[in-house]
């Protein structure tokens, strides 16, 4: 293969610009499928409740959010071995776009939320409030 010059390239560099290629369009295939798993659950019209997701649908949305993690890695490496100063930068800033899609729109929607419990009170539990004159 040549570049722009006429030289002939280096095989590992024809493979990494594929790699590099081949890892920004999985990225973005796998963001926008992020996308879509969410609006597929939570976008309800006329304010009907949205359903929890199944075990199955949270599996698919790590899954796919891991797909988007390692096509971004591969894309940011293959950029950095290549010198490709620019498209470094752009996988960069995909990579906080789809960091921010997975945080913003998370699946299921507590996930990043505390868990809610605690100790529950025992059934003798009077509250006793301040001015109150039935505190003991």
């Amino acid at each position: 293969m040549q570049d722009h010059l006429g030289a002939v390239m280096p095989r590992s560099r024809v493979v990494w610009g594929w790699v590099e290629f081949a890892g920004a369009f999985v990225a973005i295939v796998a963001v926008l499928g992020l996308i879509s798993q969410w609006g597929s659950l939570y976008f309800v019209l006329f304010g009907g409740p949205a359903r929890p997701p199944s075990d199955h649908e949270i599996l698919v949305y790590n899954v796919t959010t891991g797909v988007a993690a390692v096509a971004l890695a591969a894309a940011v490496t293959a950029a950095f071995l290549l010198g490709h100063k620019i498209l470094l930068g752009v996988h960069i800033v995909g990579a906080f776009i789809a960091l921010g899609v997975v945080v913003i729109l998370a699946f299921p929607a507590d996930r990043w939320q505390p868990p809610s419990g605690g100790n529950p009170l025992p059934a003798d539990y009077h509250p006793c409030y301040s001015g109150a004159n039935d505190c003991d």
